[in-house]
């Protein structure tokens, strides 16, 4: 039995409002083949939801809302939709743990081959029969 890929892997959803950094990991990811979108914001957030659907990874830096990333990422993980996108919270803090609504934390400053190791992780085209 042949297996068919979908050759274009899921969307990588950067949430944080810092331009050079932001920016620089979408450049890292789409430099990888993996398409990457920006979100600056809650609101910007809501509307490429809104708009286009859900991601299949999301990137959520913690110093951009700090003490809102967990926080953030169970609001996420509330909705049905959302419930199955992978979360992983980029931060500065090497004692911090993934909490619930976490899939994996990346330490700052991120080391470009590991975050694009845990992106192929989540995003690697999957099979369909």
């Amino acid at each position: 039995m042949s297996a068919l890929l979908d050759s274009r892997p899921p969307t990588v959803l950067i949430v944080a409002d810092a331009g050079d950094r932001r920016d620089g990991l979408a450049e890292l990811i789409r430099d990888a083949g993996i398409p990457a979108a920006i979100a600056g914001s809650r609101t910007d957030l809501q509307e490429y939801l809104r708009t286009h659907g859900v991601p299949g990874l999301i990137l959520l830096d913690s110093r951009y809302f700090p003490g809102e990333s967990l926080d953030l990422s169970l609001q996420l993980q509330a909705h049905p939709a959302l419930a199955m996108v992978p979360v992983v919270v980029l931060t500065a803090r090497d004692h911090q743990v993934p909490g619930r609504g976490v899939d994996a934390l990346l330490l700052k400053p991120v080391n470009p081959r590991l975050l694009l190791d845990v992106v192929n992780s989540y995003c690697r085209p999957k099979s369909v029969a």
